[in-house]
């Protein structure tokens, strides 16, 4: 250990000299009158200190004098490449004493292992500064893409030690990119060679990445810390004995280069996307119906649905169906679906014209103007009751069981309102809850209610960023959309509508 006191009383730290990537354990020991302190706080500078200090006790009797120590070991990471500083520290003991245990400066440099996603560098770099062959490296399918185009990024873990166990230290936040999360647990682990040296590659993350405006965008590096078996020596003998090490990596950050869309009218989906239509038709004197779907590689989560290209003679109404979302290691592939239904206003002959949508294909690089459907069929509109010839109803006598299709109809109301009524009051409790959390906020403001009203529920907004579920899918949404609106990335955008998908998927 390297110390700044000869004294009794003493900070020390590990090392001078650290990567950006190490870890930096600083030990403050304290004796006799100092040694009453239960909570120190040691000043750091270009250092973050990792939660709170494992501390131990020590009490001796000798010659009949008690003599008392307590340890405080403090783990902290680098901040950036630079010089650091620990202390000085100031601390307080028994009888109004006090003692400053002087600084300790560190410098901080550049791993030139965590500057590059190539394996084999990185590996040629640990192997030579005599560290454990455990990293991560970040590949993209693409590196220049359209705004809105789908870009998938995966992170790799490569290991070739004994690893004890490891964890996802830190992750990229992704602020300029609309994403969604792609399940890698089910993916089997492989053995590839890297040099001369075979590692396990293992994919511990994918996101399908959409940006958000156009621009180099940065995808930051993912942080794995570990613990790995160091062996004594390479003899068989050791195979059971060694030592327990910390170790961590964090990959190099990627460049993704969203170039924007040639000028001309905004379209409303960018992708690989297909327009399908069922023909229209009319059952039983009801509204014509159609259904309309639209799929391919897109973020087609906000998109606008598609409409008639012309006038129809009655009312359109458009339902919407849930999102459905494909995931592969290939990237996501959406599917929405509309029912487009249309009360004629006439009986008789009813042209339908098509259905059209616009389009950028990433693919072509071009716009494109999607369209189905369309066709002519005979309706038949609602039949509206009109009084007799005489203009006074004719009074109608009733048998008993004239009035059983009323009762029925009765119990079907009634039902119908046993069903609808707990739906009711649930839809106006979402309401209110989502109307708590978005009235009069700006999207930072949205931002930080949504956090609390998570905290409050136990549910951990970070954690939630990474969780592979349908709350997960609706909080990265939400997040994306409030980060967007509050970088003033995009002009407009129903956050409303993503802070109630995500309550509804957490209640």
């Amino acid at each position: 250990m390297i110390g700044s006191s000869a004294l009794a009383d003493s900070l020390t730290v590990d090392r001078r000299t650290v990567r950006i990537d190490e870890p930096v354990s600083i030990v403050v020991t304290l004796e006799g009158a100092f040694a009453v302190n239960d909570t120190i706080r040691v000043p750091v500078q270009n250092l973050a200190i990792d939660g709170a200090p494992s501390v131990s006790s020590e009490m001796s009797w000798i010659n009949g004098t008690v003599t008392r120590r307590k340890v405080f070991t403090f783990t902290a990471r680098p901040l950036q490449p630079g010089g650091a500083m620990v202390g000085p520290l100031v601390v307080n003991g028994e009888g109004g004493q006090r003692e400053t245990l002087p600084a300790v400066a560190l410098e901080i440099i550049v791993d030139r292992a965590s500057e590059t996603n190539d394996p084999l560098t990185i590996l040629h770099e640990l192997l030579a500064t005599g560290r454990e062959p455990f990293f991560v490296v970040a590949e993209a399918d693409k590196s220049s893409v359209w705004v809105g185009e789908q870009v998938v990024v995966t992170w790799y873990l490569y290991n070739g030690t004994n690893v004890e166990q490891w964890q996802i230290g830190a992750a990229p936040k992704l602020d300029d990119f609309w994403t969604e999360e792609i399940e890698t647990r089910n993916e089997e682990p492989e053995r590839v060679l890297v040099g001369d040296r075979t590692l396990l590659k293992m994919a511990i993350r994918r996101v399908a990445l959409f940006p958000l405006h156009s621009g180099t965008l940065r995808v930051a590096g993912m942080e794995v810390n570990a613990q790995v078996m160091r062996r004594f020596d390479s003899s068989p003998a050791s195979l059971f004995e060694g030592t327990l090490v910390e170790t961590g990596f964090e990959s190099a950050p990627l460049e993704v280069e969203a170039r924007p869309l040639p000028p001309g009218p905004t379209p409303a989906v960018i992708g690989e996307v297909l327009l399908d239509c069922t023909p229209p038709a009319q059952k039983a004197g009801g509204p014509v119906a159609m259904s309309v779907t639209l799929r391919g590689r897109a973020n087609l989560r906000g998109v606008e649905p598609p409409h008639l290209d012309g006038a129809v003679d009655g009312e359109v109404q458009i339902q919407p169906a849930p999102l459905s979302v494909q995931r592969s290691p290939a990237g996501v592939v959406m599917s929405r679906k509309w029912q487009i239904l249309i009360f004629p206003s006439r009986s008789g002959t009813m042209n339908v014209p098509p259905v059209v949508t616009s389009a950028f294909n990433t693919a072509t690089a071009r716009r494109a103007r999607l369209r189905c459907g369309g066709a002519a069929l005979t309706v038949d509109a609602a039949a509206v009751s009109r009084p007799s010839a005489g203009g006074r109803a004719m009074p109608l006598r009733h048998s008993p069981s004239d009035l059983i299709p009323w009762i029925g109809a009765l119990v079907v109301v009634l039902l119908a309102a046993a069903v609808f009524v707990p739906r009711l009051r649930s839809w106006l409790r979402l309401r209110r809850e989502v109307r708590a959390l978005v009235e009069d906020a700006a999207p930072a403001a949205v931002r930080d209610r949504v956090h609390a009203w998570l905290q409050a529920r136990g549910i951990d907004a970070t954690a939630l960023s990474v969780e592979p579920s349908d709350r997960g899918d609706a909080y990265r949404a939400f997040r994306s959309l409030a980060d967007a609106l509050d970088r003033e990335r995009i002009a407009d955008g129903d956050l409303e509508t993503r802070v109630r998908d995500l309550v509804q998927t957490v209640r």
